[in-house]
């Protein structure tokens, strides 16, 4: 009787555990590994309890060593846990480590396995460390860049990749279909060629939770102009910019698909971007950051940007910056994150201000408003809002479009009157794959050369 007490109480205590902390998963199956070279199994761990939780120090072994993103874990934040194994036997292994945290006596069962056929001559055979816990840093998360055919959609297994120009010997994964790479992170340049395909260039930001990158290549059979531009549906935050390095990366400028300088008046585009905590959501900002850069790999030196954001408060990031300077506007866009509240008022207010501080005679001179939802703080009502919009495209000439998400209805009129009154166009950016030009065209329609 005693016993079955013992059982319960232990398997209600798992319980109450697992209801505070959730785990993405338990198990790690490494599957058969040729060159076995101390690879790491990675895991998440969410607070869903209203405490802090913290990691309890973790005895160490020679066969493990645990990676940590924190040794904290604030409500609702995720810690990311890396395990890397050591041994020096060929054959299956099974592995389990418990990870104890401050609000429960019962650890967190996670359980490695796999089937090690041969090791890497670099491979460490026992852990250097005798800490337990380290924190995550550079490398501990790989780089894993997946190469596809763009018309069958299957994997390519052979290729050259440059990392910022570097040659990188990226080793090919068949189990996870994916080359796995070593750089650092940061803002990084991937050049991508094989055999039989056209090469492709691309900006990515490689950081700890953005660590995959799907690169779509394009058979050569298929017809293809020598330089061109594009984004393809790829993960994250990656822009495709050019496919032939032998150009230097110039730009087409008179192409049909971009701004075409006899078609299409100049432009100063002024960016006004909610960072509020609510664009956290669904990855509004990160399919928003797509298509602004889609916009930004067209812009011509004739074409002007301006940033403006708000949260708790609004913010000049950069004004009047030419086209030609494409690295810092989208280095500076991809910085962007979520947080705070929604105060929008006096960010609009200094968006129509730098439209007439830059305003540029016989141009398009546009504000681009991105946002999920209504305006906050200020004295300005909704409808004081709306006049305003009219008053500036009458008066000034500055015109207003509004990119909506969401699907408040009060929040979405509002962006449409908004857009209706200052001579511009409400659009939405919903899907990466059919959305992602909607900005594009909108830029094209103001500037249109009539």
């Amino acid at each position: 009787m005693m016993q079955k007490s013992i059982l319960f109480v232990l398997f209600f205590a798992s319980l109450n555990l697992y209801a505070q902390l959730k785990p993405n998963k338990l198990y790690f199956d490494f599957g058969s590994i040729s060159q076995f070279n101390n690879d790491t199994a990675f895991f998440e761990v969410t607070n869903t309890d209203n405490k802090v939780s913290y990691l309890l120090p973790t005895h160490h072994s020679e066969y493990y060593l645990i990676l940590v993103s924190s040794k904290s874990i604030a409500p609702g934040e995720t810690m990311k846990i890396g395990i890397v194994y050591y041994t020096e036997k060929k054959g299956k292994f099974k592995e389990t480590i418990p990870l104890y945290f401050s609000n429960s006596n019962t650890p967190l069962q996670f359980e490695l396995s796999g089937n090690i056929l041969s090791f890497h001559p670099y491979a460490i055979v026992k852990c250097p460390s005798m800490e337990g816990v380290a924190p995550l840093k550079m490398h501990n998360v790989p780089l894993l860049i997946v190469v596809k055919d763009s018309l069958t959609n299957k994997e390519i297994s052979e290729a050259d990749i440059l990392i910022n120009e570097i040659p990188l010997l990226c080793q090919y994964n068949s189990k996870i279909k994916a080359f796995n790479c070593k750089a650092n992170y940061g803002k990084r340049t991937l050049f991508v060629e094989s055999k039989g395909y056209y090469p492709k260039e691309l900006f990515f930001d490689y950081s700890l939770s953005n660590n995959r990158v799907v690169v779509y290549l394009k058979p050569i059979s298929e017809e293809l102009p020598a330089n061109y531009e594009t984004i393809v549906n790829i993960d994250n935050t990656v822009l495709d910019t050019i496919v032939n390095r032998n150009t230097s990366i110039a730009r087409n400028e008179t192409n049909g698909h971009g701004l075409n300088i006899a078609q299409y008046k100049p432009n100063h585009l002024i960016f006004l971007i909610d960072i509020s905590g609510s664009m956290k959501d669904s990855n509004k900002l990160n399919y928003l950051k797509l298509s602004i850069n889609k916009l930004v790999a067209q812009l011509r030196p004739t074409d002007y940007v301006s940033l403006v954001t708000y949260a708790g408060r609004s913010k000049v990031v950069f004004e009047f910056v030419s086209g030609t300077n494409k690295s810092l506007i989208i280095s500076t866009i991809d910085t962007l994150s979520a947080k705070g509240g929604s105060y929008g008022t006096d960010g609009l207010l200094t968006s129509y201000e730098l439209g007439r501080k830059y305003f540029i005679n016989g141009a398009n001179n546009q504000i681009l408003i991105a946002t999920d939802g209504m305006f906050n703080g200020g004295n300005l009502s909704n409808q004081d809002l709306v006049k305003l919009a009219k008053r500036n495209f009458q008066k000034e000439g500055i015109k207003l479009s509004a990119i909506g998400f969401g699907r408040d209805e009060k929040s979405l009129y509002f962006l449409k009157q908004l857009a209706l009154n200052g001579k511009g166009n409400f659009i939405t950016i919903k899907n990466i794959s059919s959305d992602l030009d909607n900005l594009l065209e909108e830029v094209k329609k103001q500037s249109l050369i009539e």
